[in-house]
């Protein structure tokens, strides 16, 4: 989700008619237009995420195949909103052995922006990080430290500054946490989170300033199934990581982050109690603790019973508003807002 104003927020995410597709939403202040996506013959693709520079430039990333790839590899999907339009812009060509997707963008400018997302060895079946960047009028696949690991990837990106970039997801068991200084991509080394044995994945972060910094995702059992998992979140401040004590306990699933102030941050995602369908989960930071923040869950109710969560959380500019996107029973789009 991408806001530019009050009356132009953006949407994406993906559905199914068949075969999957993408799918795009644009609010114009009272209603939510419907938005032709770009389209090539016999290819199919789903957009994982979008952001705006301004109300004519707008970015949304993600992965398809088909066309005109035989043998029907993943190949990474870039699409660009001119203020009339949405087109794909090229991006870098995996190669034969590999297959890329994007799973994130952030674009600190019209002429610098990052993708991040994850490639993988088809010989091997093992997947490493990627990392894309926009300059000079063109995506370019990004060299990144060798950071181990037969299953890695990136799942989002923060880009405070030109020097000052962020980029979280996991490596094998492990948390992973990369950092742009302008010049190089770095490693960071953060703690582990839940008891031994269990695996990390940070699946968002965000800044507060250039020594603040929050990421988010949980921690698993092996086998990692429903009630298996409990939140986690990390907290970069007075020079280093710590795990912060959340409000949430086992079958929490932490999705996304925003930070307006120091004591003021937002996590979102979904809770799976063991035996009970997902429901939409909201965290707040008072500078202090984390506490739970009910949702109004009246319009929700599907099939006879909750079942939601909330992917995405985004400020609204010029307003006190948060805007959060998710699902409801898997095929049924929704929209929260709070503030």
């Amino acid at each position: 989700m991408a806001a530019v104003s009050p009356t132009d927020i953006w949407a994406v995410g993906n559905g199914w008619h068949n075969v999957d597709e993408p799918l795009i939403e644009h609010w114009n202040g009272s209603g939510w237009d419907p938005i032709e996506e770009p389209s090539v013959p016999n290819f199919q693709y789903t957009l994982s995420a979008v952001d705006a520079v301004s109300a004519r430039d707008v970015w949304a990333v993600g992965s398809g195949m088909g066309a005109p790839d035989p043998d029907f590899h993943y190949v990474p999907v870039i699409a660009h909103y001119d203020g009339t339009t949405w087109s794909f812009v090229p991006a870098p060509a995996p190669p034969a052995t590999s297959v890329y997707a994007l799973t994130d963008i952030d674009m600190i400018s019209a002429t610098d922006g990052w993708a991040v997302g994850w490639q993988g060895r088809l010989s091997v079946g093992a997947t490493q990080p990627l990392v894309m960047r926009w300059r000079n009028g063109r995506w370019v696949t990004v060299t990144l430290p060798d950071v181990g690991g037969d299953f890695t990837m990136l799942h989002h990106v923060y880009a405070r500054a030109g020097d000052d970039v962020w980029a979280v997801g996991y490596e094998n068991d492990s948390a992973l946490v990369l950092h742009f200084d302008g010049t190089r991509w770095s490693r960071i080394a953060v703690p582990h989170g839940g008891a031994a044995g269990e695996s990390n994945d940070l699946r968002a972060v965000t800044a507060v300033s250039a020594g603040e910094v929050w990421a988010v995702g949980f921690t698993c059992l092996p086998g990692g199934g429903g009630g298996e998992c409990q939140p986690l979140i990390l907290h970069l401040a007075g020079g280093s990581w710590q795990v912060v004590p959340t409000a949430g306990d086992r079958g929490t699933y932490l999705l996304d982050v925003v930070a307006r102030e120091s004591n003021d941050v937002w996590v979102v995602g979904y809770d799976q109690p063991v035996g009970v369908q997902d429901t939409n989960y909201v965290e707040h930071w008072d500078g202090q603790r984390f506490t739970t923040v009910p949702v109004d869950a009246r319009s929700l109710a599907v099939r006879g019973g909750l079942a939601s969560a909330l992917a995405a959380v985004t400020r609204i500019p010029d307003t006190a508003e948060l805007w959060a996107v998710g699902w409801q029973d898997v095929d049924v789009p929704q929209v929260i807002r709070h503030g």
